[in-house]
């Protein structure tokens, strides 16, 4: 697998990982009175976190 492709697929699993969470989080957030693009950012940053630096390691790594 080239660089490139190590990229897609997890921006791919990424993507299809936190959607469903987000959307489930982002429902009980509106119910509680927080603004749904507060829990949005908050779930990408929690979880993607290790995955974005992970993709940095990668790269300088390749």
């Amino acid at each position: 697998m080239s660089r490139t492709d190590k990229i897609f697929t997890l921006w791919c699993l990424t993507t299809f990982m936190l959607s469903p969470l987000s959307f489930w989080f982002g429902k009980w957030c509106s119910q509680a009175g927080v603004h749904p693009m507060v829990s949005f950012y908050a779930i990408i940053l929690f979880f993607g976190a290790p995955l974005i630096w992970r993709l940095i390691v990668e790269l300088f790594n390749a």
